[in-house]
């Protein structure tokens, strides 16, 4: 089946990625293998911010090599109801004064699923829609 049935519009993609709770970032470890996190994330314009804690191994691999993977999913199944975002980018740090503190009060507020602490966090974006593979499978069942 062609990818493109099952893709989401910008529109689809900005509206699914904001009513979702969960991020898993990928980042490149120092041997070039995969490493993934979970982060809280928030979507501002089209851009996906997300915060990890300073003392993370994601933290050291993006300061290294700044290019990620960024998974926004919805499951698990029934299988028709399987939707997803993966947005490739380089992640650049926020670290504007007025921005960062925004950003950062906004994400303090959300259950962070790695760190207790988020007081310790660095804030990354990227772009949500410059490098983007999306699915929504309802979409299969609705050609049917």
């Amino acid at each position: 089946m062609p990818r493109e049935i099952i893709s989401m519009s910008p529109d689809e993609i900005r509206a699914f990625v904001k009513g979702e709770k969960r991020l898993i970032l990928a980042t490149l470890a120092e041997d070039g293998a995969p490493w993934s996190d979970a982060a809280v994330f928030l979507l501002e314009g089209d851009r996906v911010f997300f915060r990890i804690p300073r003392s993370s191994r994601s933290y050291r691999n993006i300061r290294r090599d700044n290019r990620v993977c960024c998974i926004i999913e919805r499951g698990p199944p029934p299988y028709y109801e399987i939707m997803g975002v993966m947005a490739h980018g380089q992640a650049q740090e926020v670290r504007d004064g007025g921005q960062a503190l925004q950003i950062a009060a906004r994400l303090a507020a959300q259950r962070d699923p790695v760190a207790s602490d988020a007081g310790d966090g660095a804030v990354f974006s990227i772009p949500l829609l410059e490098d983007v593979v999306s699915f929504d499978f309802s979409k299969i069942q609705r050609r049917h």
